[in-house]
């Protein structure tokens, strides 16, 4: 079994288990010198953003596996509208 661990923050983190492990790897080496989620690539966030957890998420995928996505529900004075 494989566990890969996904810090959102230093308070929480994700733990996702699945025993595929081995899948999951073997997609992620295909990206081995794959400039798709770098720093300077657009894909997705635009340039100049973090795009590792991104890549995580879009190889557990490939593998088959479903990835746990946060959604961000704003309340106060940012969901108000003017």
């Amino acid at each position: 079994m494989l566990i890969i661990r996904i810090a959102e923050n230093r308070k929480n983190v994700l733990l996702f288990e699945c025993s595929s492990g081995i899948a999951i790897r073997n997609k992620a080496n295909k990206y081995i010198d794959d400039t798709s989620w770098s720093y300077a690539s657009d894909r997705k966030t635009g340039k100049n953003t973090n795009k590792c957890n991104i890549f995580v998420a879009e190889v557990i995928e490939e593998a088959g596996k479903t990835v746990p996505h946060r959604s961000v529900i704003f309340t106060g004075h940012l969901a108000k509208k003017n």
